[in-house]
């Protein structure tokens, strides 16, 4: 027994992760120890079975084998374990706080992430990632140069930027750094200014303060050897994904190390962009086609996908004017990122995000307009919660090793077909009829025995046009009903055009135009027409944020 007990002793490091009043146990009675360890035992089990890691399973065998046996010993053949810094911070309050993200069931997994500097003894960063927590030490580095503070004792914004460019510059180094195992999530919170009274003991310091506090998404979580976690997380990196991988698991007085980074993932060389030809007047393009290869024509992003055994990559036909690489969207996709394949398929489609139907709103359009799904790409924030994505696939570039771009329209749309099974959020153009159909932006065929390829499309609108506002007429007809136009001249031919109110969008819209009055006039609206004539059926699509005034 007093051996068994001199263990407990000796792993009282453990223990006390599992529950902070460990060291209040070894002074308790015998009949109150005894409840006590038995709650504790069924703690350790439940950790056990959340993480399934090897530190968690020598905590419960430990715990069982020493738990009880001190239950049943006097408290006088142990020594009292005191630790008065875990008091003040309460730690090891909960477990949760010091475990590594492990698997999820959810189709997405987002985590608040929280730089904090603070100026202890050793100046460091927190970076909290959920419960997750690491460390960055700061006290031989330059940037301690750079870091001031106004009169009320704050961070000034030059010095936040400086310190969020060091994180960058450590992350793209891919610096080792350790895990802190002791701050729970309300300790992540904590800050007191230059000249405040901080906390006393564990957490002292001159100031504790946060840089930033926005949401990551974790895009994997590989629990194999090392255990990698793949995030995107715009605020540090917003072209390229981070991971998180762990080199050392730590021990009772070591604390784990990992590396955090940045994946340089280099796109794949992939096959020329569709480039269908037009027929610009629908009988022709009937002529040109097998009516059984059209279909609807989408609107919304193109996008490459290049798919693993892991994993599918998305990007942009465009080259980022930033990094001189491809624009990399999968960041934006969390749900098509885990998509994985032996068959390593690769090809093109249209990107498209769906609004998720809302009981207070149920007539808003859920297709998003390709001007919003370039917005929701090209932010340095995580898709917003209610928006879902959904991939047109066009064409399978590579099936098993083997290029397929040139294959038939029937070959390649059962590779498609196949592609499209991996997930619900992928689908394939639908078939429709050869007619100028309602909602949708035109329609593509393919001449018999061809591939997409030499496709054919025939857009049911034109290319939309520039027109500057040069006067402003609207008002409220007799019955309340909206009234007026707005004079627009054309950038692209001079001429002059008008636009009523069902032309102008909504009632809502229009209020919106109303109540903007004569200050719209030099703004440029994007306006789609008919195809023959600029004029023919025009409609607004959208404001120009880029010309004109306002």
């Amino acid at each position: 027994m007093r051996l068994l007990a001199q263990g407990l002793v000796r792993g009282r490091h453990l223990y006390k992760c599992i529950n902070p009043s460990w060291p209040k146990v070894l002074k308790m009675g015998r009949a109150k120890r005894g409840l006590k360890i038995f709650k504790m035992v069924l703690l350790a089990k439940k950790f056990y079975k959340a993480e399934s890691v090897d530190d968690a399973f020598a905590m419960f065998s430990r715990m069982m084998i020493n738990g009880f046996a001190f239950g049943f010993i006097g408290k006088k053949t142990v020594g009292v374990y005191k630790d008065a810094q875990a008091s003040k911070w309460n730690i090891f309050k909960d477990v949760k706080r010091r475990t590594w993200i492990n698997k999820f069931d959810s189709s997405r997994e987002i985590k608040p992430m929280r730089v904090v500097f603070h100026h202890a003894t050793n100046p460091h960063l927190d970076i909290h990632i959920g419960h997750l927590s690491l460390v960055i030490n700061l006290g031989n580095k330059p940037i301690m140069n750079d870091i001031k503070f106004n009169k009320n004792g704050e961070l000034t914004g030059k010095s936040k930027i400086a310190i969020m460019e060091f994180l960058r510059e450590e992350i793209m180094n891919n610096s080792r750094m350790a895990q802190n195992l002791d701050h729970s999530i309300n300790n992540t919170a904590t800050s007191w200014n230059v000249g405040e009274q901080g906390i006393t003991g564990y957490g002292s310091g001159l100031t504790r303060q946060t840089i930033i506090n926005e949401p990551v998404e974790i895009m994997s979580v590989d629990n194999g050897n090392g255990n990698t976690i793949k995030m995107y997380c715009p605020s540090i990196n917003k072209h390229r994904l981070l991971y998180l991988h762990k080199l050392y698991n730590g021990d009772g007085k070591k604390a784990p190390i990992v590396i955090w980074g940045v994946l340089k993932k280099q796109s794949p060389s992939f096959e020329p962009r569709l480039h269908l030809k037009t027929d610009k007047d629908i009988d022709v393009f009937k002529k040109n086609v097998s009516h059984e290869t059209v279909t609807k024509k989408y609107d919304g992003a193109s996008s490459y996908f290049d798919t693993g055994e892991k994993e599918t990559n998305w990007w942009s036909p465009r080259i980022s004017s930033e990094t001189g690489d491809r624009i990399m969207y999968s960041g934006k996709v969390p749900e098509l990122f885990r998509i994985n394949s032996k068959n390593h398929p690769r090809g093109i489609g249209e990107l498209m995000f769906i609004r998720k139907f809302n009981i207070f709103n149920p007539l808003a359009k859920r297709t998003l307009t390709s001007a919003e799904v370039g917005g929701i790409l090209n932010s340095d924030k995580i898709r917003p919660l209610n928006i879902s994505p959904l991939f047109i696939v066009y064409r399978i570039d590579r099936w098993g090793g083997r290029r397929t771009t040139d294959l038939l329209f029937n070959e390649n749309r059962a590779l498609q077909e196949m592609f499209a099974s991996l997930s619900d959020n992928i689908e394939l153009p639908e078939f429709v009829s050869i007619a100028i159909h309602k909602g949708i932006e035109g329609i593509v065929g393919v001449p018999s025995g061809k591939s997409i390829n030499e496709g054919r499309k025939n857009k049911f609108w034109g290319d939309p046009h520039d027109w500057k506002v040069i006067s402003v007429d609207l008002k409220w007809g007799p019955k309340g009903k909206p009234a007026g136009t707005i004079l627009f001249e054309s950038l692209d031919s001079g001429k002059v055009f008008k636009l009523g109110p069902g032309q102008l969008g909504k009632e809502n819209e229009f209020v919106e135009l109303f109540n903007k009055g004569n200050a719209l006039i030099g703004m440029v609206a994007k306006v789609n027409s008919r195809y023959g004539h600029e004029g023919r059926a025009s409609k607004l699509a959208e404001w120009h944020l880029d010309k004109g005034v306002g």
